[in-house]
């Protein structure tokens, strides 16, 4: 027998270019005139590693994804691969008024890469209340979304919540509390097809038959069928955090003026007013609102923790009264402003007296009082306009 013939794929020598992330590249990166939404490419997973820590610490794509040199491909399909890259922490559940609330912070500490870093897949982040005999409480299930969402005919970016490696997503969990609450329930969801599911069910929406159609069916249980969850914590209701009885729906005094906690809205850098609360404070200092409608379960609120991280909205920030406002607990408000458009996040400016601004244009893609996540300029751009107009009138 011949020496080669008893060697891994006859006689195949391994080159140093295979086990560096360059190799990886070809396929795993556009150029700079690629395509891309928002400003980012559709494929971007190999600049994403190189402007991280573990390029410059020498790891490679291979040792994570390759482990060992074995041809595994680890990746979005693996529940292992998955619960390394990120790490969960849930704060002990605490009763506000007649709510309990929690914080859930998830990090991307074990990805070289925006978790996750296509836009095919998506992860659900799911709470819940159950009772004694784990049943789900009511009206007590919360969803959010990591991931970068796209229109399927890839022309509009929907939102964009993905963790940069070693950055964090903290979300607020709040939901009515119950006497019968004993476990906070937190699961996380991979779902790795989650574009091609759309894509295929879109597909056969438009109609198909014979062959074409059975293929498509087959590849759309296929890309269901990959779902799984990879981390299930369960963190106690203590009996403090429960109330004794029933209690109402409506805070004590009437409305309340404190804007609740969501994500990270940078409350160190940027000081935030409920609404009534706010606008005292405008008429006061004549100084104009930026008012923002946002809601907890929607993805894009949470990205927007990306633009009041941005050191030039800070700056402009400290000339405006910031207001923001939670649609579900003040649906009658939001009722007030949803005849300019019902979505969330909806951005407003507001005069010192409390009306809207005219001739201010505050608009994504057709969507009034909408603006992107991933565009921190279009922010400064209106807060511009806004201060522009008061100082004409002033």
């Amino acid at each position: 027998m011949a020496r080669d013939a008893v060697l891994p794929h006859d006689g195949f020598t391994a080159e140093p270019a295979f086990s560096d992330s360059r190799f990886c590249r070809g396929c795993h990166q556009f150029g700079p005139d690629g395509y891309a939404l928002n400003g980012k490419l559709l494929e971007n997973t190999y600049n994403e590693w190189l402007s991280s820590e573990y390029a410059r610490r020498g790891v490679q794509c291979q040792d994570c994804h390759m482990p060992g040199r074995r041809h595994l491909w680890r990746g979005v399909h693996d529940p292992d691969m998955m619960r390394q890259a990120v790490s969960v922490d849930v704060s002990t559940p605490e009763l506000a008024d007649d709510a309990l609330t929690a914080r859930i912070t998830i990090t991307n500490t074990g990805a070289g890469h925006y978790f996750p870093s296509y836009s095919t897949p998506r992860v659900i982040v799911r709470a819940r209340l159950v009772d004694d005999a784990g049943e789900t409480i009511p009206d007590t299930i919360r969803e959010s979304i990591i991931g970068r969402e796209l229109s399927l005919d890839l022309e509009r970016e929907v939102f964009d919540t993905r963790i940069p490696p070693k950055d964090h997503m903290t979300l607020t969990y709040e939901a009515p509390s119950s006497p019968s609450a004993r476990i906070l329930d937190v699961e996380l969801i991979s779902e790795p097809d989650y574009f091609y599911s759309r894509f295929y069910a879109g597909m056969l929406d438009q109609g198909m038959d014979g062959r074409a159609k059975t293929l498509i069916e087959t590849a759309a249980r296929q890309a269901s069928a990959s779902v799984f969850s990879f981390h299930h914590q369960r963190i106690a209701v203590e009996e403090g955090s429960r109330p004794s009885a029933v209690v109402s729906h409506a805070p004590a005094g009437g409305e309340t003026n404190s804007a609740p906690v969501g994500v990270d809205w940078n409350e160190t850098g940027i000081r935030w007013y409920g609404y009534d609360q706010g606008l005292d404070v405008a008429r006061r200092g004549d100084r104009p609102i930026l008012l923002i409608f946002y809601a907890d379960w929607c993805p894009t609120c949470h990205a927007y923790r990306r633009i009041f991280a941005d050191p030039e909205v800070l700056e402009m920030s400290q000339r405006f009264v910031m207001v923001r406002v939670n649609v579900d607990r003040q649906p009658e408000l939001n009722t007030r402003f949803s005849g300019q458009g019902g979505l969330v996040p909806r951005t407003y400016l507001l005069q010192p007296a409390g009306r809207i601004m005219s001739g201010v244009e505050i608009a994504t893609r057709g969507f009034p009082h909408f603006l992107s996540a991933n565009d921190p300029a279009a922010f400064v751009a209106v807060m511009h306009q806004a201060l522009a107009q008061v100082d004409e009138q002033g």
